[in-house]
């Protein structure tokens, strides 16, 4: 089986990012797994990775974003991550809502591969994200016939 690990978290935009970690944290998510900020160039990345299209220049970009991993106990699946995505003025940029979720897979360029062949609709190649005191995570996104977002990825430990 391809994703043998099973989901491993969902994925929220936020409007009120204190709002969201609250709510989640009241529903029992009370341990932060990560919690950093991206910056422009990896946010860049990311969303390169993501969409599969180069980053914008609009004045409307999104230019930095806060990210925290919620989960249950020490529980490393079924967690919530929130992002809170910000403009270059610090307002509020890009969607609100449901992202997806997310799946990690031992080798995420055979996966990658795979689904590629079998004609889904994936981003560009893995790309790599840098995450705090986690290495790089190495990903890419899939859509669902429902047009989710699934996102695939393999944890590389920093060296």
């Amino acid at each position: 089986m391809m994703l043998n690990n099973g989901m491993e978290h969902g994925a929220v935009y936020t409007p009120d990012f204190e709002a969201s970690v609250a709510f989640y944290k009241a529903l029992g998510y009370d341990h932060v797994f990560y919690d950093f900020e991206l910056s422009d160039e990896d946010l860049k990345a990311a969303g390169e990775a993501v969409s599969g299209e180069e980053a914008s220049t609009d004045a409307d970009a999104v230019t930095g974003a806060r990210l925290v991993m919620l989960q249950k106990g020490n529980c490393e699946t079924g967690m919530m991550e929130i992002i809170h995505q910000t403009k270059a003025d610090g307002t509020l940029a890009g969607y609100t809502g449901l992202l997806g979720f997310s799946y990690k897979v031992d080798d995420v360029e055979k996966t990658y591969n795979t689904l590629k062949e079998k004609g889904y609709k994936v981003s560009g190649p893995p790309s790599g994200i840098p995450v705090p005191g986690r290495g790089i995570m190495k990903l890419f996104t899939v859509q669902s016939p429902e047009d989710v977002t699934i996102e695939v990825f393999q944890s590389i430990e920093s060296k």
